[in-house]
């Protein structure tokens, strides 16, 4: 099916644009979102539209509030799978009589993919009402270029559209996943870890988004200063403490040592991407977080980054690359 309108699409993390595939897309063996639109009019708006091979229907988020943002899918591929290519058909695309649903409803501006492990891919500026691919083989310096190896994928949305009617949230008509089979799957890779991770990921990557969202739009400026207070005032769940190897509980779900991943992301160009893993020291209690937050810069490709060390609560910032470090400072999450 051919769609009207043409737009360019910038994509972060080594991810480009490039001709349909050829190949059929992959199929999932579930998917599962934050929340879903009751179903209305004879019409259904679960995260099982996005791979029904239908662009007239659409999964669209419950959340009227926010027009979708910070929603998100989590698709379990069955296996360990290595994606190079993914599809996405943005928006409401079914038609009505006398309206356009595209154009009436919110729809995504960006999106934001991540899998089991490892940093995510953006797909940018994702306002068209065609269909988009997004490949992730281009070689690169930049961190996350190339194919993403992971069983369970995130599809989350980091910004959107408000629709000329001014109602309902941002939805996604399809999404198509290509890549190929890794062989052999290691244990890790296909187990309850691999689904820990990735469930824990979207659950806090579906609030921190959201709150960071509209944390930028009151202190535009912030970067990533207040962390701490980023933190607190979304309220992502306790637990951040625990004697090494033992379980926590953090949004209400209990995990085991390497397990726990948070994550967030700005809305607008240049976005700060923070990704926090629980670690325990060597014969010592869990430290607030391994956290890293980079910075992309397309112009020098700078990278700013901060690993706490246990030793307090206020961590500066390290740079590397071209540009000139920025004189802001991360705040390590509460103990």
């Amino acid at each position: 099916m051919m769609f009207g309108l043409t737009m360019t699409f910038a994509i972060w993390l080594g991810a480009s644009v490039a001709a349909a595939p050829e190949a059929a897309p992959l199929k999932p063996l579930g998917v599962e979102a934050s929340s879903a639109r009751p179903a209305a009019d004879g019409r259904t708006f679960g995260a099982e539209n996005l791979f029904d091979g239908d662009p007239a229907t659409v999964w669209q988020p419950d959340a009227r509030g926010a027009l979708g943002l910070g929603q998100f899918v989590r698709v379990d591929l069955g296996r360990v799978l290595e994606i190079t290519e993914i599809e996405v058909l943005n928006g409401d695309q079914s038609a009505a009589a006398g309206q356009d649903r595209f154009c009436a409803n919110a729809r995504a501006r960006s999106l934001w993919i991540h899998g089991d492990a490892g940093l995510p891919r953006w797909l940018s500026a994702v306002e068209d009402d065609g269909i988009r691919r997004f490949t992730l083989t281009r070689p690169g310096k930049r961190a996350g270029a190339g194919p993403l190896r992971t069983r369970h994928l995130v599809v989350l949305i980091t910004a959107v559209t408000a629709g000329s009617a001014q109602r309902d949230n941002a939805g996604l008509a399809e999404i198509r996943v290509f890549g190929r089979p890794v062989d052999p799957p290691t244990a890790a890779e296909t187990g309850e870890v691999a689904c820990a991770s990735a469930r824990m990921s979207a659950l806090r990557l579906g609030l921190l988004t959201t709150c960071a969202a509209r944390y930028r739009t009151e202190r535009p400026k912030a970067e990533c200063t207040l962390l701490r207070d980023l933190l607190n005032t979304c309220d992502p769940g306790g637990g951040m403490m625990g004697e090494p190897e033992s379980p926590i509980t953090v949004a209400g779900a209990d995990f085991a040592r390497g397990q726990v991943r948070i994550a967030f992301t700005g809305a607008e160009p240049p976005f700060p991407d923070f990704v926090a893993e629980l670690v325990a020291k060597d014969g010592g209690p869990w430290s607030a977080a391994k956290l890293t937050c980079t910075v992309g810069d397309e112009a020098c490709g700078a990278t700013h980054q901060v690993v706490a060390d246990g030793g307090g609560d206020d961590f500066e910032l390290e740079a590397s690359g071209a540009c000139k470090p920025r004189a802001v400072k991360a705040v390590a999450a509460p103990k």
